[in-house]
């Protein structure tokens, strides 16, 4: 795990998964929300990806928030969920881990997503949105460094389109020009 995240869970985990949806439909809520990013870890198949579906509406903002975040660890099959949330959220906090979930998605689409969110941020004087979008997109391209939305959209438009690939590996490393631009 060269990336210090945990992407990848031992085959054997997946074995966990039926118990794993069962805490999460109706657990107490801390075990609801850590079910929630277990769920993400193992990878997304159907059922877990209808649950956190379901569980990003739940009236707890806490597991929202994890429904979110497992969502961003379990693949691209969770963006569209992801930006479907994004325009309803009201809760600051989740709407700004939607951001940061997006951030791990390194397709295109999630790009395109932050940077609008991040020109929306800048138009609302929203500050913490504004740098839970900057740091989103730096985690997406794995480059550091605040830019405007022209210079990511720029970097975003070279990222590869989604496809159905695990798109959690790895980040390419940053170039001189990544860094410096």
């Amino acid at each position: 795990m060269s990336s210090g995240r945990w992407h990848r869970v031992p085959k054997s985990w997946r074995g966990a998964r039926p118990a794993l949806l069962e805490v999460a439909r109706a657990g107490p809520v801390k075990s609801r929300r850590a079910a929630a990013r277990a769920l993400g870890l193992i990878g997304l198949d159907e059922p877990s990806l209808q649950l956190l579906t379901t569980m990003l509406g739940d009236g707890d903002y806490t597991v929202r928030a994890d429904a979110a975040r497992g969502l961003g660890s379990g693949g691209v099959a969770g963006l569209p969920v992801l930006l479907a949330r994004l325009d309803v959220e009201r809760d600051p906090f989740v709407v700004r881990t939607i951001v940061q979930a997006m951030g791990e998605l390194r397709v295109r689409a999630s790009g395109e997503a932050l940077v609008a969110r991040l020109e929306h941020c800048i138009a609302v004087a929203d500050d913490e949105g504004e740098w839970a979008a900057q740091a989103a997109l730096q985690r997406l391209t794995a480059t550091r460094g605040v830019r405007s939305a022209a210079a990511w959209r720029d970097l975003v438009e070279t990222m590869p389109e989604a496809s159905g690939s695990d798109t959690r590996s790895t980040p390419r490393p940053a170039t001189t020009k990544d860094r410096d631009g």
